[in-house]
């Protein structure tokens, strides 16, 4: 369960791209128009590379106009690159994007809304652009389940399967049962119930946010090129963990999940409430520090997989697993622990003092509360694009709640650490 890592860079692009520069106005046509226009060649084919200057357009096929609004070079004084925002119009909508061309060539894309259509920057010479513009993928086929869950199946190649809700997307060689959808769509609907969010919630600061590169980072490749790469349904990556030199860990992270095969054997029904908990805080607030991140998620993980009957436990998925914290934690010292940062070998201590905390703040001010947190929070960094760092979380708790919220919090863990034994 990685920390998680939010790019906020998505939401300063839709605010450059609006006050940044603005491009040539497509006309639009009348049908009589678009007729006659659909036996004129094209300017460039798809896979052919056109260079454009600032503010010029050409047509592609399908009716496609593409124009090059802006070029901005950045320089970061490590790997300098190019800030390039183009135009690509079709007869049904309009996809104004930015990506980021590195020396290496590697493109990075930001959208405000998926584009379907696949856009590479070349190179860049004196603020021309070179690009090449491929055409939406053929959509691969999709794997055939029964939805039983006496069914097992094991993967070959690399395969997806497409619910109402999510995606789920396996490597090779995941074994699964064959109601592995319905049963990922109904802890998604429990978690949205125990944490009052919404997986798909109005548009906002958090929501439109989202990261690329997931599957190569994964997998190595993209091995569903085309197929909702922005995730516009909650995605569920089945990753084998035996494709990796160093250990890998399930993750939550915005608009999708990761799972390793293992936590497919070992608590599957909490790991998956664990992940989607993140991604659904991820949709609806500001990026919390590792302990309230992580407590609420093994809180909420926790209280899912008790709804479920049937699938793997251990005392992980259960309150008694998350073991004594190994620092003396009392009212006189829960603020400072609370301010601390764990080295990565510690970081199970952020999980300890995150359920401890979490189930004191529900237990003691009512199951909203932690929504009321972190709508307070929200509030503070309204028109603020930066996290808020630990001070800024702890004073929120503190208005939230009480001034004396972390001695309290220290007092009842006296009385209740009992219940976080490791039996």
């Amino acid at each position: 369960m990685k920390k998680r890592v939010i790019m906020t860079i998505v939401v300063l692009a839709a605010v450059l791209c609006v006050t940044g520069c603005k491009g040539k106005e497509t006309k639009k046509s009348s049908p009589t128009t678009e007729r006659i226009e659909e036996n004129i060649a094209p300017d460039y084919h798809f896979e052919e590379k056109f260079s454009l200057q600032i503010g010029e357009t050409v047509s592609l096929e399908k009716g496609i106009t593409f124009q090059l609004v802006n070029v901005i070079y950045n320089d970061d004084g490590e790997n300098g690159y190019h800030w390039i925002t183009y135009k690509l119009t079709t007869k049904e909508e309009e996809f104004e994007s930015s990506l980021s061309l590195y020396s290496d060539g590697k493109n990075e894309i930001v959208e405000e809304k998926y584009n379907p259509y696949i856009v590479n920057a070349i190179q860049v010479e004196n603020d021309v652009v070179t690009f090449k513009v491929s055409d939406i993928p053929e959509k691969p086929k999709a794997m055939e389940v029964s939805g039983k869950k006496e069914d097992t199946y094991t993967t070959s190649e690399y395969e997806y399967i497409e619910g109402k809700k999510c995606m789920l997307y396996f490597d090779k060689g995941i074994t699964f049962q064959g109601d592995i959808l319905q049963m990922i769509e109904n802890v998604m609907d429990e978690v949205e119930k125990e944490t009052g969010y919404s997986f798909y919630p109005e548009e906002s600061k958090y929501s439109v946010l989202h990261e690329n590169g997931i599957r190569e980072a994964y997998y190595g490749t993209d091995p569903w090129p085309g197929l909702d790469e922005w995730n516009e349904k909650r995605a569920v990556y089945f990753v084998n963990g035996k494709n990796f030199d160093e250990p890998v860990i399930s993750s939550g992270i915005a608009r999708a999940i990761c799972l390793i095969s293992y936590d497919l054997k070992e608590d599957m029904i909490y790991a998956i409430a664990h992940e989607f908990t993140h991604t659904i805080c991820i949709a609806n607030g500001e990026n919390l520090n590792r302990k309230l991140s992580e407590g609420y998620a093994c809180y909420i993980g926790r209280k899912v997989a008790a709804k479920f009957s049937g699938y793997p436990v251990t005392n992980n998925s259960k309150e008694c697993g998350t073991g004594l914290f190994q620092e003396e934690l009392n009212g006189n010292t829960a603020e400072k622990i609370f301010m601390k940062d764990y080295a990565v070998e510690e970081n199970y201590k952020d999980y300890e003092y995150g359920t401890y905390l979490v189930t004191y703040m529900i237990e003691t001010y009512g199951e909203g509360a932690f929504r009321k947190f972190l709508g307070n929070l929200n509030e503070k960094t309204r028109d603020d694009y930066m996290s808020p760092d630990n001070e800024m979380q702890k004073e929120t708790l503190k208005e939230t709640f009480s001034e004396e919220f972390f001695h309290d919090f220290g007092v009842w863990y006296q009385s209740n650490s009992s219940r976080f034994t490791e039996d």
